[in-house]
């Protein structure tokens, strides 16, 4: 399997691009950039249907269903977009003092990170009423002189737990905490031995990848919180890069400032490099590769 480029989204993003990622049928393409502005395209005929710009950054969007996309912003405010027939409706409340980096969502839960913050929300409907906070999740270590930066936010129901699961969060410099999503009560930790940026949890929820500011990526068992592999490529300058779980969980997206993304093949033991993909631009060396979606 080779990837080949179809088709480039350009002309409206004039800043880096922050966030990329379909809708649940894959029909449109979401994007958002530096310059604040959220940008929402036909995949399959590249056309522009919607666009909003906030006057702020944004760093972080999901979608929640086929016509609702949460997005996060510079400014410490998490909005919701609804896509109507031929406008948009914006909500939104200023809650984060930080920039918000992060969005997961999980049916009518929504979990937001900002810096140390980790907000849990409840989903209304959307078209006539914003989230509500409902859980503030305090900082899960205790002071040791680095910053406690949240790079990852899932949500995952393994199998044997209630159906409220878990929510996984992801830290830069403290390694990955588990919290039960009834008790809100810390069930596990590990990871932490490089700092790490950005996560993708696999789609069965059985492991999580954790990109590094060091070597590559990190692949943890979820249920023991073993290392299960360790993958190096060259990311270049110590900055947070993406990685992504692709094709069922077999495969990986690694992200780099370097210019390049490489795409491995994972198995319980083994990895692979399948291919590496060049990315051309005026931002090759400013910033990573971000984005990556498949």
């Amino acid at each position: 399997m080779r990837y080949r480029l179809v088709r480039a989204f350009s002309g409206v993003h004039t800043q880096g691009v922050t966030q990329a990622a379909f809708s649940p049928d894959g029909a449109s393409l979401a994007t958002s950039d530096l310059g604040g502005r959220v940008c929402v395209w036909g995949t399959w005929t590249g056309a522009l249907l919607h666009y909003y710009t906030p006057g702020t950054s944004i760093l972080s969007l999901v979608w929640a269903d086929l016509n609702t996309i949460f997005c996060g912003l510079g400014d410490g405010t998490v909005i919701t977009m609804y896509l109507g027939n031929n406008k948009i409706n914006i909500l939104g409340s200023w809650t984060h003092a930080y920039p918000v980096e992060q969005l997961a969502i999980s049916g009518k839960r929504l979990a937001s990170g900002a810096h140390s913050e980790v907000f849990i929300w409840k989903i209304s409907d959307p078209s006539r009423e914003h989230a509500t906070v409902v859980k503030e999740l305090g900082e899960p270590v205790k002071s040791d002189g680095r910053e406690v930066i949240v790079t990852g936010l899932h949500w995952t129901t393994p199998p044997g737990r209630s159906a409220k699961g878990l929510l996984i969060a992801t830290y830069m410099h403290h390694g990955v905490f588990l919290f039960d999503c009834q008790s809100w009560a810390l069930l596990r930790r590990f990871g932490g031995d490089a700092p790490g940026a950005r996560s993708s949890l696999s789609p069965d929820g059985s492991r999580l990848a954790v990109s590094n500011l060091v070597y590559g990526f990190d692949i943890y068992d979820v249920d023991t919180g073993a290392l299960a592999l360790a993958v190096t490529h060259d990311i270049g300058k110590e900055y947070p890069a993406p990685v992504l779980y692709i094709h069922g969980g077999h495969a990986i997206v690694g992200g780099s400032t370097v210019g390049m993304v490489n795409i491995w093949y994972v198995d319980q033991t083994i990895s692979r490099k399948m291919q590496t993909l060049s990315v051309s631009g005026r931002f090759l060396y400013a910033r990573p590769v971000e984005g990556a979606i498949c």
